[in-house]
Parts: C-alpha cells; sequence; structure tokens
C-alpha cells in the first residue's frame, strides 16, 4: 500500500487495519512502517501518513543492500529526524538489521502505553495533502543520494531490448541473421 486513502484493495486493508474500522478489528497500539529502500520516495507519503495517526511508529527500510548495489545511499539518521520515528535499515536476504527490528518492538510498545489517545486519522485537507508532497521531497533531497553506480548490463540491455518499439525489431534482425547464418551453412555443405 502506498497510501490510507484507499483505491486499492490492498490499500483499504491497510487503511482498515491501521484505523481499527475493520469487522473485529482494533486499532494497533504501534506501528512498524516497512519501506522499500530502493523506492523510497514512492514509500514516503504512506508513511507521512501514518505518522499522523499519532501512534507509537519504526520505519524499517527493507531491501538496503539492493539500494547500496544500486548507489542509492540513505541517510537513515537524517531520515529519522525528518520523519520522527527510528529508522532501521533492513535486509531479508543477508539478515541485516532484523535483530535490531525485533529489539525495537518492546520499546514501541512501552511508548503505546504512555502515549497520548491517537488521532482519528490523517488530515486530508488539499494543503495537508501538498504539505505531505513538499515534505517527501525535501526529506528526499537531504536524505538520499544516487552514486554513479558501475553500469548494470542487465538493466542496460532491458532497457533497449525490451522497449516495445526497439525489440521487436531487433528480435526480427536475430532471426534474420540467424536464418541467414544457417541458410550459408546448408548451402557450404551442399
Amino acid at each position: 500500500a502506498y497510501s490510507l486513502d484507499a483505491r486499492t484493495p490492498d490499500e483499504a486493508i491497510t487503511s482498515e487495519m491501521v484505523r481499527g474500522v475493520g469487522v473485529g478489528e482494533q486499532r494497533p497500539q504501534a506501528i512498524i512502517a516497512v519501506a522499500d529502500s530502493t523506492n523510497l520516495e514512492r514509500n514516503l507519503y504512506l508513511v507521512f501518513q501514518l505518522r499522523e495517526l499519532g501512534l507509537p511508529m519504526v520505519l524499517a527500510l527493507t531491501m538496503s543492500d539492493l539500494a547500496r548495489r544500486d548507489g542509492i545511499v540513505v541517510d537513515a539518521a537524517e531520515l529519522e529526524r525528518r520523519v520522527g520515528v527510528p529508522v532501521i535499515m533492513t535486509s531479508a536476504r543477508k539478515n541485516l538489521g532484523l535483530a535490531d527490528l525485533v529489539s525495537s518492538i518492546p520499546g514501541l510498545l512501552d511508548r503505546a502505553r504512555v502515549s497520548a489517545s491517537p488521532s482519528a486519522g490523517p488530515d486530508n485537507s488539499p494543503a495537508r495533502i501538498l504539505g505531505r508532497y513538499q515534505a517527501i521531497e525535501d526529506t528526499m533531497k537531504a536524505t538520499v543520494t544516487r552514486k554513479q553506480a558501475a553500469k548494470n548490463v542487465t538493466r542496460a540491455l532491458d532497457r533497449i531490448l525490451l522497449n516495445p518499439i526497439a525489440g521487436p525489431l531487433i528480435l526480427v534482425a536475430l532471426f534474420a541473421l540467424m536464418f541467414i547464418l544457417a541458410d550459408g551453412i546448408v548451402m557450404s555443405e551442399a
């Protein structure tokens, strides 16, 4: 889900769960927000909305190893300062940060016991929505840098070969080349 403003089934479920409005649902005591490090900008809108709920929260940035591989550097300390919640870099593939995430849960629950009552939900006035997008832009500029990573041959080939115009033309050219080579081999043997 990318927003609590339900436009898709997964967003509807997330929104109902977090607000505790689903059938038989109770409002959670705390939130572990999970965001993709390789696509942080897209995930921050939901993170800012969740923060507005007033519940204790921790932000787990997943795929930090892939982000690093792709030349994406996230300043977790600055992100924590700007978002206002603890940020933990994780990678399930490499088992990084998971122990830190698990150890943060008791602190979250302790804060839930002493925190003020949470708000009913995020303010979705046009000014507030624009404010969130401005906060996302400012946060991205201050916390994420993209280094020039070494050229990734696979990604470059994907960009060319999966292009809706160039891809089929290249495929036809390869088939034609194979036909010409195969025909040339057959003719030379005859």
